[in-house]
């Protein structure tokens, strides 16, 4: 059954470490883009980047590890430590992007992030729609009295934006055909096992039908004929007929071997076959 489920992380679309690299080359390179940008930047990309760094560190990291340990079936709500971290993160973003333009290449990791954290599509979406609207508040505020500022603004934020929910449906769309096919799978495995048990149960009941066979007709036949000796035997022993009598119980010797010989090659024939070490 196909659920309306986002949640990358839970359905296992990135591993966490690659998430927790891709945040630290961010912060990486927003060091050397600010270092780059020299006073221009100010103290307010520094302390964006400090910002997003502990949050990261304090919140970002177990809201990853919440999200991964997220059942990939049934669809819940988004982590308490998920929704914290992105409500702080985003305005830490804003800022940065306020202080220094080339701030806003942080949606490079933070588009991801909100698809990875937040359980549904539409939640997803709605978080990509306040992400990229912040980013283009901090740029109109840090920037939009340049020339050419705002239209420029508004074509990048816009393909961020589009970018950002097509890759993230198309990646969903993928999760969801891999859980699909999963579930295929599992049913199938345990169908063919159920096959394979009924074709037991159905063997074991031929093989007891073919015993039952078996023994009716050697065993029970064997043994109809001692009573019927030992009747007769009893019959001479009260006429008192001993030489008749000898012969009958040397007949119910006989018959009471041949029983003994026909149930061992019985229990012979159902006994399991050892396997040896040769062909």
């Amino acid at each position: 059954m196909r659920v309306d489920r986002a949640g990358w992380q839970a359905q296992g679309m990135i591993p966490v470490r690659t998430v927790h690299v891709a945040y630290a080359v961010t912060m990486a390179l927003l060091v050397v883009l600010t270092i780059g940008a020299g006073g221009a930047a100010g103290w307010g990309a520094w302390g964006a980047i400090a910002a997003m760094t502990v949050l990261y560190l304090a919140i970002g990291r177990r809201a990853l590890v919440d999200s991964a340990a997220a059942a990939p079936y049934d669809p819940v709500r988004p982590e308490t430590s998920a929704v914290v971290f992105l409500c702080l993160v985003i305005p830490a973003a804003t800022w940065g992007v306020a202080s220094l333009s080339s701030f806003a290449i942080v949606q490079c990791v933070l588009c991801p992030l909100v698809w990875l954290l937040l359980d549904r599509v539409r939640q997803a979406v709605i978080g990509t729609l306040v992400l990229t609207g912040s980013v283009a508040v901090g740029f109109v505020v840090g920037f939009g009295d340049l020339p050419g500022a705002l239209p420029t603004m508004a074509v990048s934020q816009g393909l961020s934006l589009a970018g950002s929910i097509a890759l993230g449906l198309w990646i969903t769309r993928i999760a969801d055909l891999s859980r699909e096919r999963l579930q295929l799978l599992e049913g199938l495995r345990a169908a063919q096992a159920e096959v394979e048990e009924l074709g037991r149960e159905a063997g074991a009941a031929r093989e007891r039908e073919r015993l039952s066979a078996d023994i009716h007709d050697t065993v029970a036949q064997d043994l109809t004929g001692l009573v019927m000796l030992a009747q007769r035997g009893r019959r001479e022993l009260r006429g008192g007929q001993a030489e008749a009598m000898d012969q009958t119980l040397a007949a119910l010797e006989e018959g009471a071997r041949d029983a003994l010989t026909q149930t061992r090659a019985i229990v012979a024939a159902t006994a399991p076959v050892e396997l040896t070490d040769g062909l």
